[in-house]
């Protein structure tokens, strides 16, 4: 069936209630028991792939030479020509990622309002989040918004236009997505559509042409359809946010579910020796704590220093070269709160020239595992996104033939970011549900010790903050 008579069925099933919501005339049931109270538990006898409607074309990526000549022999030269050939291939592949990254606008309004707004609303606790992949999952719910909902969604975003917001994404997903078999920077988007509701093709089409989204066609009602979205979380996670992706769940209210990944995985430029871990003292807000701190070192020639009015920051390489990592240290006696407050994370893209380079930095860092859950719905409506969660003022017009009481229930985000002597792995998820119902020269030396609370970033191909780590506490 092609997707104009796809659409034409769906549109004949329909049924208007009172109530304003599309339901299914043939399979409406009004017994509340009938209607899953708990999560499903065991594995949907329909798998992802039977929902999948529509998927983007598999993007190809260009393999570092290290994963396809591990082991050159130093006496065969035809082995390091193929090796010196496919070095060629994979910095001409960067410089272009490096190049769509240029094209992306700052989003250094949107990551400061939103980072100091969570910091503020969880004091002395860990925050950890993905500007990346929550400005992506908005900006698809702006697609489907119109009016005063999709003003407030920009507005959020940094920008007033429409186009400007989608050539923001189309640009960091062509310089964000990577997976060379070295390191991996996946970014996945996707629409669970209600099989019941009839839905605008145009709005898809951009939808996957611009967000790659795929679209999967179910009943949000079904428990295989919540189960189906979880393996699709699972899967573009690399399973790091299982217990946060259990607690995903769809009911028959959905309309559609927005969904957006990002998957992180690089090691350091320079390894920490293993060796060299020891268990330290932690100051955290709640008391000292002990655990275990890396000792490295950061050579003149890869760390960049900068020194603000309110902390001090060091950029730490990756072996990818397209990310880093920063490390930002309040000041003795100031606080993260006021530190963003006060000078924010603009200088990491746009000031990047005011950071020194020719320092040897002798860094401790403690190693990580923190992650965070949230619900953003507080969040987005003190900094102004009202509209979309009242159906009584929600536009949704562009999505659908018939948007009257549509809202946004609740816009889920989770992130998770590890650390050790290797290197960096981190991954974060954001569920949008749209429901239809009522509601050898001499250098100087910095010694660099972070042993109370400080913030990680980590910077994309585009010099875009990917995660964004609050540490109070190392380890969770």
């Amino acid at each position: 069936m092609n997707a104009k008579r796809l659409f034409t069925a769906l549109l004949a099933a329909l049924m208007l209630f009172a109530a304003g919501c599309v339901k299914d005339p043939v399979n409406v049931n009004t017994d509340p028991t009938a209607v899953p109270t708990t999560a499903p538990t065991e594995a949907p006898k329909v798998e992802v792939k039977d929902m999948l409607a529509a998927a983007p074309a598999v993007r190809e990526y260009v393999k570092h030479p290290n994963s396809l000549y591990p082991n050159v022999d130093y006496n065969d030269r035809e082995a390091w020509k193929a090796y010196w050939d496919q070095e060629d291939l994979w910095y001409q592949a960067l410089a272009a990622r490096r190049e769509e990254g240029k094209k992306v606008t700052s989003l250094s309004v949107f990551t400061g309002l939103m980072t100091t707004e969570l910091v503020r609303e969880n004091p002395n606790k860990n925050v950890v989040w993905s500007p990346m992949n929550v400005y992506i999952a908005l900006a698809m719910l702006a697609e489907t918004t119109a009016g005063e909902t999709r003003k407030q969604i920009l507005t959020l975003l940094g920008s007033s236009d429409m186009e400007a917001i989608r050539a923001n994404v189309i640009a960091l997903m062509n310089a964000e997505s990577n997976d060379d078999g070295v390191s991996a920077s996946l970014l996945a988007n996707s629409l669970w559509l209600n099989r019941r509701w009839s839905f605008y093709e145009d709005t898809l089409k951009l939808l996957a042409n611009s967000y790659s989204a795929s679209s999967y066609w179910g009943d949000p009602g079904d428990p295989a359809f919540t189960l189906a979205l979880r393996q699709w979380l699972n899967d573009n996670t690399g399973g790091l946010l299982k217990d946060a992706v259990d607690n995903v769940r769809l009911d028959a209210d959905t309309v559609l579910a927005i969904a957006s990944t990002l998957y992180f995985k690089a090691a350091w430029e320079n390894e920490f020796n293993k060796e060299r871990t020891s268990t330290e003292t932690f100051h955290a807000p709640s008391g000292d704590i002990k655990t275990d701190f890396m000792h490295g070192t950061i050579g003149s020639m890869e760390s960049l220093y900068y020194q603000g009015e309110s902390f001090t920051a060091v950029r730490q390489g990756l072996k990818s070269e397209a990310n880093s990592v920063w490390y930002l240290l309040p000041n003795e006696g100031v606080s993260i709160a006021e530190m963003l407050e006060k000078e924010g994370l603009a200088f990491i893209n746009s000031d990047k020239s005011m950071a020194e380079d020719g320092y040897i930095v002798n860094i401790t860092v403690p190693k990580l595992d923190v992650s965070s859950e949230f619900e953003l719905k507080k969040t987005l409506m003190a900094l102004g996104m009202t509209d979309c969660f009242d159906y009584t003022t929600a536009d949704f017009t562009p999505l659908s033939p018939d948007p009257d009481m549509l809202y946004v229930s609740s816009v889920t985000h989770a992130a998770r970011v590890k650390t050790d002597e290797e290197g960096v792995e981190a991954a974060a998820f954001t569920v949008i549900d749209v429901k239809c119902g009522a509601a050898p020269v001499e250098h100087p030396i910095v010694e660099f010790v972070l042993d109370r609370p400080f913030v990680m970033v980590i910077t994309g191909a585009s010099g875009q903050p990917m995660f964004i780590v609050v540490v109070n506490t190392p380890v969770e």
